[in-house]
């Protein structure tokens, strides 16, 4: 799969960064929240989402595994960890990610675990592209 850098207006040489779209949804209750904008981030150790979008599928986000946060945040924040099912164009997978109230960005992180190590990331700056690639088959 391949996209474009998005350009940041009106930031230093109008920034570009690797965002894209992807659903999550609730294992059990099937409750989906479609095309939410996350950064892929080589940078970020797990997936990192907005509280908010965990709660809209119906996560009690504090009953997860609770985790500290720093990086994305003022200070140090809170994420709680859940599982859920995650889907990058057409392929779907299970993975762990953070939920935080603390979220400091406007979209969310895809990170080392629970993306770069279900896809291949091979950012190419110089045309402004990006492509990610499943490294497996996978269904969730």
């Amino acid at each position: 799969m391949k996209f474009r850098y998005f350009r940041l207006p009106h930031t230093h040489n109008d920034a570009q960064i690797p965002l894209i779209r992807v659903h999550l949804i609730n294992r059990q209750t099937k409750q989906m929240f479609p095309d939410y904008t996350s950064l892929v981030d080589s940078g970020a150790s797990l997936c990192i989402f907005h509280a908010a979008i965990g709660e809209k599928i119906g996560l009690n986000i504090q009953s997860g595994r609770k985790g500290i946060l720093k990086g994305v945040t003022v200070g140090t924040g809170v994420q709680f960890i859940h599982e859920i099912s995650l889907v990058c164009g057409s392929h779907s997978f299970n993975t762990e990610v953070g939920f935080s109230y603390d979220l400091d960005m406007p979209w969310g992180l895809l990170g080392q675990q629970g993306f770069f190590d279900k896809f291949r990331v091979c950012f190419d700056k110089s045309k402004s592209e990006f492509e990610i690639t499943p490294k497996q088959a996978s269904a969730a």
